[in-house]
């Protein structure tokens, strides 16, 4: 019988190229330790191609939070100046309402104690009229007076309350006198008479009334230039934080674009 080639198979021994141009693979063939490798076109790709997600990324949002910071640290320093405009001119007014007043009660203190005089070895006092007249005001105050020699009272209101701390000065003082807030100027001096030293007390007294007035009219017109202040340095804040963020902004959309 003759031997005959099996289909596909060339003269040589070889298998014939496949109908798309390709070799046919033959069984697998077995290296020299006995492992198996399989045909070459079945093997895997030593490398695997890696699929790329492009992933875009957004700008930091540094402007917001700059402009905030700034803002916040522009108005905190507005407020802190208009609070302490406001401490300073409520108490540099009350200060100075207050040296007012006591300078009116130690001219009317001091002008009865000058009145005083040593007749026949007794102090005679003619109270004069301006020495009260003097602490009359728009507001209508009470005015009240004392006048005690060596603890002794003599003339005057007799309850009127008393400084205890004789001093060479006028000495001030601020208390209730039938229910109402006084201030009190008191001021003392020495006459030599028969009986020998002799120390001349006068206190002169003027309610609060209008003081308190004014002391609240220029506090309300105080917190007014404070709030003020503040009103105008938050609209001046607020426009350097827009204008300082500004350049920061230009160059943030420019490297965002980039």
């Amino acid at each position: 019988a003759d031997w005959r080639e099996p289909p596909g198979a060339a003269a040589d021994g070889r298998r014939a190229d496949g109908p798309d141009g390709r070799r046919a693979d033959g069984p697998p063939s077995a290296s020299a330790d006995g492992r198996v490798e399989p045909p070459a076109d079945r093997a895997e790709p030593a490398a695997r191609i890696g699929v790329q997600t492009e992933m875009s990324v957004s700008p930091p949002n540094i402007q917001g939070s700059i402009r905030q910071r700034l803002l916040i640290m522009l108005l905190l320093s507005a407020a802190g100046i208009a609070i302490l405009l406001y401490v300073v001119v409520q108490s540099v007014a009350e200060q100075i309402a207050q040296e007012s007043q006591d300078n009116i009660l130690a001219a009317s203190a001091i002008s009865i104690l000058d009145s005083a005089r040593v007749v026949e070895g007794d102090i005679s006092i003619d109270l004069p009229y301006s020495s009260l007249s003097m602490l009359d005001s728009v507001t209508d105050e009470r005015a009240f007076y004392a006048i005690r020699l060596n603890d002794a009272f003599l003339s005057g209101y007799p309850d009127l309350p008393r400084i205890s701390a004789r001093s060479d000065t006028t000495a001030y003082q601020s208390t209730t006198y039938l229910g109402e807030d006084i201030r009190i100027a008191t001021t003392w001096r020495s006459f030599s008479t028969l009986q020998g030293q002799a120390h001349l007390e006068i206190s002169v007294a003027q309610t609060l009334t209008g003081l308190n007035q004014s002391i609240a009219r220029i506090s309300r017109i105080s917190l007014a230039v404070g709030l003020g202040f503040f009103a105008v340095s938050m609209l001046v804040a607020m426009v350097i934080a827009q204008s300082t963020i500004r350049p920061l902004h230009r160059l943030t959309t420019s490297v965002s674009r980039r």
